[in-house]
């Protein structure tokens, strides 16, 4: 993968990830699509599904309102297990609610430099090819993991 707004994300998972193992509590990052009204949030927490799934979709709510977004797309990942756990989706049109001003008024604002202004600049990029070829048992496998050889891809 490559792209700004992915080596964000990438770079942002990887703190909460540090930051669950320290703290072990729940950790995320919520960036915004603000011209296409859309946005993503990251979950990372080890609770039991019900608690973080309606942990996630609240959360979710909560930054669709503030972004004045129409949809929003909510992931939970495990940070012990490296594993996705879930996802949740919300569409709506977006209309201003006394409700949900009283329960976003203590909410962090989403730093600026999470606001991803085109998202045509997202960009997955292509897969990294594996080079296939002939590798000692003691030799860094060919895959990039920085592994031996005879303890990762290889036979």
């Amino acid at each position: 993968m490559n792209g700004d707004s992915i080596n964000l994300l990438n770079e942002a998972i990887t703190k909460m990830i540090a930051q669950f193992k320290i703290y072990h509590r729940h950790h995320d990052i919520s960036l915004p699509l603000l011209k296409e009204k859309t946005g993503l949030t990251v979950h990372c927490n080890e609770d039991d599904n019900d608690t973080a799934y309606k942990r996630l979709v609240t959360h979710c709510e909560k930054r669709k309102y503030t972004c004045k977004a129409e949809s929003w797309v909510g992931c939970c990942f495990s940070p012990t297990k490296d594993k996705f756990r879930f996802a949740s989706y919300h569409e709506s049109k977006w209309s201003q609610s006394d409700e949900m001003e009283r329960l976003v008024a203590d909410l962090k604002p989403i730093s600026s430099e999470h606001h991803i202004e085109d998202v045509r600049k997202l960009s997955f990029g292509e897969q990294p090819q594996i080079k296939r070829g002939k590798v000692g048992r003691n030799e860094p496998c060919l895959c990039g993991s920085g592994k031996k050889s005879k303890r990762c891809c290889a036979p």
